[in-house]
């Protein structure tokens, strides 16, 4: 990372442009893959690097610029690491068929950065500010709040109720405009305690009580 901070004054991260979920045993058994591996597609962003060159939702990574994919945790990592701009090739599981895909991989932007907190919190969770991209296909008079990409089935956010689309306005009656608002209250989470969300989904608000397993 030193030589890119000489050159650039900053660090540069490579970026795919997918919300993935953890292969559980149950997912892997209904995609007709031999075991839980890889990291399932949940989203695929307008325009972004996976969306123009052919990766799809529902798609299962297991194997990315020539590495293995176990765990959906190894994916972000190798992704963040690949140079911006070189093109890789992406092994997907599809409709229980194997193919690869050739990406170009794009540059991390801070807005486009997913805070997962499916594995700190344990809540099952992966989100997204919300863009004025994103405002405007949700119908949304602002950019602002944090939109849920993806929800691990069984997870405590599944067991909530949100769902992928919906965008969290509040947390414990507190007002989160972006992902630092975000990130400050999921920080006070204590084990056991509970969340209460102010949702927007569609035309309608509603609350939703959420239960850390900590």
């Amino acid at each position: 990372m030193l030589p890119q901070l000489k050159l650039k004054g900053k660090v540069t991260r490579g970026w795919l442009g997918v919300a993935i979920q953890r292969v559980t045993p149950a997912i892997a058994k209904s995609l007709g893959l031999d075991e839980a591996r890889g990291a399932l597609v949940a989203n695929v962003f307008k325009d972004a690097p996976a969306d123009r060159d052919g990766v799809k939702v529902g798609d299962v990574i297991i194997e990315f610029d020539g590495m293995k994919v176990k765990e959906s945790n190894d994916l972000p990592i190798i992704v963040a690491r690949t140079p911006v701009g070189k093109k890789v090739k992406v092994k997907v599981v599809r409709e229980g068929k194997e193919l690869v895909l050739s990406v170009a991989i794009g540059e991390l932007m801070e807005e486009e950065v997913l805070a997962s907190v499916e594995k700190k919190e344990n809540l099952g969770l992966t989100v997204q500010r919300v863009t004025p991209q994103i405002a405007e296909s949700l119908g949304l008079d602002r950019a602002e709040g944090i939109v849920v990409s993806s929800v691990e089935p069984g997870s405590p956010g599944d067991e909530a109720g949100l769902r992928r689309g919906d965008v969290i306005l509040e947390i414990n009656r507190n007002r989160i405009r972006d992902l630092r608002d975000f990130r400050n209250e999921i920080a006070k989470i204590k084990k056991g305690k509970g969340l209460l969300l102010l949702v927007r989904r569609g035309e309608t608000t509603l609350f939703l009580a959420l239960k850390s397993r900590g």
